[in-house]
């Protein structure tokens, strides 16, 4: 009995001794990982998420264009960049 407790006790040290230890990280539909405070843009989505860690859970959050009505006599005009915000469109009135 006290050999198989100490062989026990041996493993489980070793075991512990040569883990790795890896960060809790956010990932994206795109299989992208992210760590604490980073941000990536996805262009396909004309968006960007951030990756937070809270009480050892990962949380992303995600920034996208703003829904809005056009009034009439005006359109929306798709945005001149590739990232967020610049992806986003706007309304231009005549």
């Amino acid at each position: 009995m006290n050999v198989a407790c100490t062989l026990v006790l041996l493993v489980m040290f070793v075991c512990f001794v040569n883990a790795h230890w890896f960060p809790v990280t956010c990932r994206t539909h795109k299989g992208v990982r992210l760590l604490d405070g980073d941000d990536w843009n996805d262009p396909e989505r004309c968006s960007l998420y951030r990756c937070t860690i809270v009480n050892g859970q990962a949380e992303l959050f995600g920034l996208r264009c703003a829904a809005f009505h056009v009034p009439q006599g005006c359109k929306a005009v798709k945005g001149f960049g590739k990232l967020y915000p610049d992806c986003c469109p706007t309304v231009v009135c005549t």
